[in-house]
Formats: C-alpha cells, sequence, structure tokens
C-alpha cells in the first residue's frame, strides 16, 4: 500500500508470543519500524505492569509503538518526552493516526486479537487511496 509494508499477525496475542515479535522488528529492514500493538491476552498478573513493560520493550526495537484498544492507556506507563509512544482508545482512531503519519518505506507490524480488536480495519478499513503515500 503505497510503499507501506504492513505485517500482519492478529489472531491472538497472548503476551508470551511478543518475545518473537520483537525479534522479528528488531532484525527487520525498513526505513521505520512501527508496531501497533491490540489486546494481549494469557497473562498473569495486573494489566498495567504488562502492558507498561511490553511498551518499553517496543519503544528499543521500533521507530514508533502504537497501541490501541480499552487497555491501551496502561501502556502510556511507560512513556517519556522523547518516546513515540502513543495509545488510542480505539482502532479507528489508531488507524487515523498511522493514515496521517506513514511514509513510503515503513514497516508497519500489526498485532492483537481479532476477537477483541480488528486490528485488520488498520489496513482494509478506510478508502484504499488512504494509504498513497506521497
Amino acid at each position: 500500500y503505497g510503499g507501506v509494508t504492513f505485517i500482519c499477525d492478529y489472531v491472538k496475542a497472548p503476551l508470551w508470543t511478543m518475545d518473537a515479535v520483537l525479534e522479528f522488528l528488531a532484525d527487520a529492514q525498513a526505513a521505520r519500524k512501527i508496531i501497533v500493538i491490540g489486546t494481549l491476552s494469557d497473562y498473569p498478573g495486573a494489566t498495567s505492569s504488562k502492558y507498561a513493560a511490553l511498551a518499553r520493550r517496543a519503544l528499543e526495537v521500533a521507530d514508533q509503538v502504537v497501541f490501541a484498544g480499552p487497555q491501551a492507556k496502561h501502556a502510556l506507563r511507560a512513556e517519556s518526552r522523547s518516546s513515540p509512544l502513543h495509545a488510542f482508545p480505539t482502532v479507528p482512531q489508531a488507524a487515523e493516526h498511522l493514515r496521517a503519519n506513514v511514509r513510503a518505506g515503513d514497516l508497519v507490524l500489526l498485532k492483537g486479537s481479532e476477537r477483541a480488536d480488528k486490528l485488520y480495519r488498520i489496513v482494509f478499513g478506510g478508502p484504499a487511496s488512504a494509504w498513497i503515500v506521497k
């Protein structure tokens, strides 16, 4: 789509799979690497600490980290003044942000739960012209 490459892994998002996702992203070659994380599953303990810890780890390998969904706000605990971390309560809001900010050469990795997030709407939810990057 307009020079943007999407990696779509949005069927299920157990926390234990994130190591492999972040390793893949660290090794990927792209002008910029953007990760979009939806609803995580299958983890013990407090939600807020899991999202914040994942956000910190994602910021180490991605140029921009976007969380989408009702738990996204917990990721902001990892934010610093210069961090490219964003949290949106809905997927359409995250999609709008991405459409306004992606550039040709970007790699966008989507990781979430199909049932909870429907992250495919980021790629397929708007008009095809939305991904024509100048």
